[in-house]
């Protein structure tokens, strides 16, 4: 652990210059400034760190600075920016700030920061003028208007001052236009997109410039991965096996049907050879292709918590898999008629142990029974965590079977009632689904389901130890019937023991950062160590 910490901090110590509330502000103020907001525990910002490095070092020549913000250590600042946790990056410059959301690889950022650097828009006379322009670029969006003081060029204005962009933006403005339009160019390819209900709110214009900057269909790569997984529109993944020789025909079957549902989803094709282990996650068979499934983001609204996901598998693969079938299931989608695919190991036949084995078919009628209070433990077979303490998880399960059975005694009343309200429960994720509401964040992650509250389940960050699972339990089912009406936790907890381990963990915590050349960053020092505490 002390080699892990020391790393970490000083990963996050090195060239990047570090911002806090003194000279946030008058560093964005001096030149464009593309910030990183991060958690020193956050294992995403630890990847990014290096790949934001790179990008500095190869832009060092350009007005633009790198810079970090340490949440741990400047919070106020962070709750301005930071909404959907972490890394948050932005690119400030002048008056505006605006949200990076592309690939998270030092080649996307340089190339994204560096057409964001450029003006907003250009104006010229006629698309003559436009053409050297458009021609350096991959994707141009080209609007004509008669004047600028017309409300279709001003909402084009506001879109292009307030977002990001993939494309060139590009306004001809001529008194002879008599109907204003916008359309996007795929350089490229030669091939052009207009927009199709010719809406100019700002809202609108940025919508289809952030639909319409990509390829028809995209081939799934380590570059463009993020944006896909992250989308927050439908994606369609087409799987393919490059040996097959009706590939070609295939795609441009695909990219004629893509051309139908640009507004509504996104397309990617999938090489099987490279990602066929996305396929599995997705509903499909591992071993079966071509094959197709649909990946939609699950908002609030629906059921969802922010980050979660619902997938669609078509049954037909291979040869059955027909253009007209894929046609016909996206019509189905698109028309809400279809519902989620759901991941599931077979159903258990009986139970080897005092912890109930979940699987995705299983998961809502045990978890969700409103009579019992249900302590899940979402896991997968190579987390080494989750493999460490699962010893202690069924050992709270196994005493709490003892007394329901009677062959221990608890001094607590009602101890056989209180024990057998209680359900401990595992589940693994890589096999399972787990319902759109959840979303699982780290492993192992464990949740309570009161019995009275199953729609706000509360989160155990104290995995790894068995008293603090139980001390967990005790505390949270309190503020629950019938528990707060005096029904007891029928398990006891060693307060020492507790004790003796937060004074292990901080032993730990004050050598490494005695260790530490950077006394600054002592105090995060601690919560970066949060993470691993199971090593211990």
């Amino acid at each position: 652990m002390h080699t892990f910490t020391i790393l970490l901090i000083n990963l996050f110590s090195c060239e990047l210059l570090r911002l806090t509330s003194e000279n946030f502000t008058s560093t964005i103020e001096t030149k464009p400034t593309f910030v990183m907001f991060f958690q020193q525990w956050c294992s995403f910002s630890t990847k990014l760190f290096p790949e934001l490095l790179e990008a500095e070092q190869q832009m060092k020549d350009e007005n633009i600075a790198f810079a970090s913000v340490d949440c741990g250590q400047s919070p106020d600042l962070c709750f301005q920016y930071v909404k959907n946790g972490y890394p948050t990056v932005f690119l400030f410059q002048k008056d505006s700030k605006v949200l990076y959301e592309g690939d998270r690889n030092a080649s996307a950022i340089q190339n994204w920061v560096k057409l964001n650097l450029e003006p907003p828009f250009t104006v010229v006379k006629n698309i003559k003028d436009a053409e050297p322009i458009i021609k350096k670029h991959e994707y141009a969006m080209v609007g004509s208007f008669a004047a600028e003081t017309t409300p279709e060029f001003l909402a084009f204005k506001e879109a292009c001052v307030k977002t990001q962009t993939r494309a060139v933006r590009i306004a001809i403005v001529d008194q002879s236009i008599k109907h204003p339009s916008i359309k996007m160019i795929h350089v490229q390819n030669s091939y052009e997109e207009s927009n199709p209900n010719q809406k100019f709110s700002p809202e609108a214009i940025s919508h289809f410039e952030r639909s319409r900057s990509t390829p028809l269909v995209v081939e799934l790569n380590p570059l463009n991965g993020y944006e896909l997984t992250h989308s927050h529109v439908p994606v369609g993944y087409f799987f393919y096996d490059p040996s097959d020789a009706k590939t070609d025909a295939y795609k441009d079957s695909l990219n004629e049907i893509a051309k139908t549902h640009r507004e509504e989803m996104l397309f990617a094709f999938v090489n099987s050879r490279a990602f066929g282990r996305m396929a599995p996650p997705l509903g499909l068979s591992s071993n079966e292709y071509p094959s197709f499934a649909i990946e939609k983001e699950v908002k609030p609204e629906e059921g969802g918590s922010i980050g979660s996901k619902a997938h669609y598998a078509a049954q037909e693969t291979g040869p059955q898999l027909t253009m007209e079938k894929m046609k016909h299931f996206i019509n189905n989608f698109l028309a809400r008629s279809l519902k989620p695919t759901i991941r599931s190991q077979p159903i258990p036949k009986w139970q080897h142990s005092s912890v109930v084995q979940l699987v995705g078919n299983t998961f809502e009628k045990v978890v969700m029974d409103p009579t019992k209070d249900v302590f899940v433990r979402l896991v997968t077979p190579w987390c080494m965590k989750c493999n460490r303490t699962s010893p202690l998880f069924r050992r709270v399960a196994e005493d709490l079977d003892e007394i329901k059975k009677g062959t221990t005694e608890s001094s607590y009343p009602r101890a056989v009632d209180a024990a057998s309200r209680v359900v401990l429960a595992e589940m693994d994720v890589s096999e399972n689904d787990v319902p759109p509401s959840i979303v699982v964040e780290n492993h192992p992650f464990l949740l309570l389901f009161p019995a009275s509250d199953k729609k706000h389940p509360i989160q155990c960050t104290e995995w790894y130890s068995y008293e603090k699972m139980k001390r967990f339990l005790s505390n949270t089912l309190k503020d629950y019937e019938p528990w707060k009406s005096g029904l007891k936790f029928p398990l006891q907890i060693n307060e020492d023991a507790i004790a003796d381990e937060d004074s292990i963990y901080q032993f730990g915590i004050n050598e490494a950062s005695w260790r530490n050349p950077h006394p600054a960053n002592n105090a995060s020092a601690s919560k970066a160590g949060e993470t691993n505490k199971t090593d211990l």
